[in-house]
């Protein structure tokens, strides 16, 4: 496990803060596709033998000609370099490693590493979950915490929904930009580093808020928690705080389809599907529903309650 390159130095935490944080063994549970590479296809633009034999000789490392064309060629073309320097950050302020759950953890261990050294990431990747792309992720990912007791606090970041299984454990990666950004850092921070004893999650998930409305209502046959007259404390974490709240909703209440509620706050979208009309839509993740019909029906029983 790393100590987080210069925390001490650049004076992020006092040395008792770090030696506590390497002893909790932190790890981020990464994907890559949507998180990392946003979906371009870049590589298919460039000769990736001579990118290989390029990386070769800058590295002397036979791993860059040994690994696979498209393989090199979408880490060093398709990666988006931002992404890759929010995962760095978040890795070193919370003092945290990698454990690779993507589908790329079929891929030879040493050539991950190779890839990851591309970005200065390499010492950071410990390990993978179960190589079999064949397990679900989620499955995958929950034998792997099962077996290391050992690590006390986790983030799994990954485009594929599972606030069901880890709720907040777990952040959605969706947004414009289809990889990491500056919100993924700060939950990330936040729940690395906030005092769970301070917040009282059976307390109607106040978390910082004095009062809060919830409805549930069924439309379509899909169950839905309608949010409503919010009353907050001001908060410097609130869209964090609101984020973790809506993770273990979901997380404990297995029945829950979809949250609904309206965005009074100038929150970020990466909660959840944001409209025109100012309302936020989180799904535990059903496809093929139309939230916004959804959305009309459930504000015409509100209203007709009121």
């Amino acid at each position: 496990m790393h100590k987080g390159k210069d925390l001490f130095k650049d004076n992020y935490y006092e040395k008792n803060k770090l030696d506590e944080m390497v002893e909790e063994n932190r790890v981020v549970f990464l994907d890559i596709d949507g998180v990392l590479q946003p979906g371009t296809q870049k590589r298919f633009d460039h000769d990736n033998k001579k990118l290989k034999e390029y990386l070769y000789k800058k590295y002397n490392d036979p791993r860059y000609l040994e690994a696979k064309d498209y393989d090199i060629g979408a880490v060093y073309y398709d990666w988006r370099p931002t992404s890759v320097g929010i995962l760095k950050e978040i890795l070193d302020t919370t003092v945290s490693s990698i454990v690779l759950s993507s589908d790329w953890r079929d891929t030879n261990f040493d050539y991950l590493k190779a890839f990851f050294r591309l970005y200065d990431l390499e010492d950071y990747l410990i390990d993978v979950t179960d190589p079999n792309i064949y397990i679900p992720k989620k499955v995958a990912i929950k034998n792997y915490l099962d077996n290391h007791k050992e690590i006390k606090k986790y983030i799994i970041l990954d485009d594929s929904n599972f606030y069901e299984e880890f709720g907040p454990n777990f952040k959605l990666v969706r947004n414009e930009y289809n990889s990491l950004t500056e919100y993924d850092l700060k939950y990330a921070r936040f729940l690395f580093n906030m005092d769970k004893s301070s917040i009282d999650l059976d307390d109607k998930y106040s978390l910082g808020y004095e009062s809060i409305d919830k409805h549930v209502f069924i439309v379509d046959n899909i169950k839905v928690l309608y949010l409503d007259n919010f009353k907050t404390k001001y908060s410097l974490y609130l869209n964090e705080i609101l984020t973790y709240m809506l993770a273990d909703i979901f997380y404990k209440n297995k029945d829950i389809d979809l949250i609904m509620f309206k965005n009074d706050f100038n929150l970020d979208s990466s909660i959840g599907y944001k409209d025109n009309f100012g309302f936020i839509t989180i799904s535990r993740g059903l496809y093929n529903i139309d939230t916004s019909n959804i959305k009309h029906k459930v504000l015409k029983i509100v209203n007709k309650k009121n």
